[in-house]
């Protein structure tokens, strides 16, 4: 799979079907991701025990608060809480939900995560992501990934906001500049104009002495990457689907990154 680096030019018809359609958006896995789990007597998991505690009783903000804290104490998994059930209103209320997206972004250093509650309706998958640096070749770690999508709907919330979509997670790349998520497969949607947009997720990658680098992954099923079809522009990269008999569908993205001018 090529590598994604810049193009002089991307196809116009690219152009209307996928990136026009998304202008609004600002920005293969090991057998199973490892459950949580951390002491229960740390300061870090009291504090996220306290917060799962004023979501039940509705005190969101206080929630969000403990939240915050329990992060800053060293919880060394904030990624935990969108696939807890416990968080799910949290997540459902769009104000509390954005501000909890910044919170997680304060706080990524998870390399691998879950980005769905447990009863998410839709088909899981995995997706692995790599970096590498576009002048060396070698791997990019620390870099922090930024990733978000539909619903198997092809839904971004309630409201539909995808500048605040539901579904999403923020992750640091490992020593080996992987990072890994188990999701479901977003739903293709189409634009008020008609506009068929295929299934994909976003993201947005940054680091370092770094361009910050923002595009979509699609999938290698989709119609958009069989032969005919229009070749993506370069903020669009295929995720390849790996042989990985017995499990959920796994896929792996490559990701090549320029440094600073």
């Amino acid at each position: 799979m090529p590598d994604m680096k810049p193009r002089a030019h991307e196809t116009a018809a690219w152009r209307l079907r996928l990136l026009l359609a998304l202008a609004t958006i600002p920005v293969a896995c090991t057998a199973s991701l490892a459950e949580v789990s951390q002491p229960s007597d740390s300061t870090a998991f009291k504090l996220y025990q306290r917060a799962c505690g004023h979501v039940t009783r509705g005190t969101l903000d206080l929630a969000l608060q403990l939240l915050q804290e329990s992060f800053g104490s060293g919880h060394p998994h904030p990624m935990q809480v969108v696939s807890d059930t416990c968080f799910e209103a949290l997540l459902r209320d769009p104000a509390s939900r954005a501000e909890l997206r910044s919170l997680l972004q304060r706080h990524a250093w998870d390399s691998r995560a879950h980005m769905v509650m447990p009863h998410e309706p839709g088909e899981r998958i995995r997706l692995q992501v790599n970096l590498y640096d576009a002048t060396t070749g070698k791997a990019v770690p620390r870099a922090v990934v930024a990733l978000s999508q539909a619903d198997s709907q092809g839904q971004y919330s309630r409201e539909n906001d995808s500048r605040n979509p539901r579904l999403f997670a923020f992750l640091m790349a490992d020593d080996s500049g992987r990072v890994d998520v188990e999701t479901i497969r977003p739903g293709s949607y189409h634009t008020s104009d008609g506009v068929a947009v295929p299934a994909h997720v976003h993201f947005t990658v940054s680091g370092p002495g770094l361009q910050a680098l923002s595009g979509e992954f699609i999938f290698s099923e989709s119609s958009a990457t069989q032969s005919g079809a229009p070749a993506p522009p370069a903020s669009v990269c295929v995720a390849a689907r790996l042989d990985t008999p017995g499990g959920p569908p796994s896929y792996r993205a490559r990701i090549t990154l320029e440094p600073q001018r």
